[in-house]
């Protein structure tokens, strides 16, 4: 059975909300979007996603969320609280968070404190340094996509084109889904507006500046 995200938040907690004739409009829990459109995904793409390990070590497979939560804290002050409220990752992937949050404290990469307070040590800024060199990881979107520096690149090899989500997903070889959410994301950040009801983007001018291509 393949699951449904809603195409503004990104999270898989979408219901029919009305039925008729023609189809269903749909209500996510998450954001309160009503509408026709979802992206249905297979259980395999949405659920793994975040949980696919990015770095193995002998004692511990670090995944994505290990990757935000290292840097929630790194980026403190911090409880486990503000670093689980911090992340927006979808409601299925929390309790994951907990689970490696307390891995992590254990394997002394953080530390709990005086009032609950979280401090990353020295072995955890040095894990933090490896994932994000080994990986390039830029940035973690809200939807919990990683963006790395090499799909930075591949997008300002599509530049300055006219393009769709699999023109996207082809260029920087990521699945449609992933294709979709980065798309959302750089909306979001202005630096690619859509140019037609048929799915059709083009970047911006802040685009181009910030990637230095003009």
């Amino acid at each position: 059975m393949r699951a449904m995200l809603c195409p503004t938040c990104g999270v898989a907690d979408v219901k029919p909300y009305v039925a008729f004739e023609c189809g269903f409009l749909y209500k996510c829990e998450n954001c309160d979007y009503i509408g026709p459109v979802v992206i249905t995904v297979e259980p395999t793409d949405a659920d793994t996603f975040l949980k696919d390990p990015v770095f193995a070590t002998e004692d511990y497979d670090f995944t994505l969320i290990d990757v935000m939560l290292l840097q929630q804290v790194a980026n403190g002050p911090a409880t486990r609280g503000k670093v689980l409220d911090g992340l927006s990752l979808a409601n299925r992937h929390l309790d994951d968070a907990r689970e490696n949050l307390t891995k992590l404290v254990g394997f002394e990469l953080i530390v709990e404190g005086k009032n609950s307070a979280l401090n990353i040590t020295d072995a955890g800024k040095a894990a933090l340094t490896e994932l994000e060199d080994n990986y390039r990881i830029d940035e973690i979107t809200p939807h919990g996509l990683a963006v790395t520096k090499e799909i930075k690149s591949k997008l300002a090899a599509v530049y300055p084109s006219r393009f769709t989500a699999e023109d996207i997903a082809e260029a920087c070889s990521i699945d449609e889904m992933d294709s979709q959410l980065l798309i959302r994301h750089l909306v979001e950040r202005e630096l690619v507006r859509e140019v037609s009801d048929l799915g059709i983007f083009a970047f911006t001018d802040k685009f181009a500046n910030e990637m230095d291509l003009k």
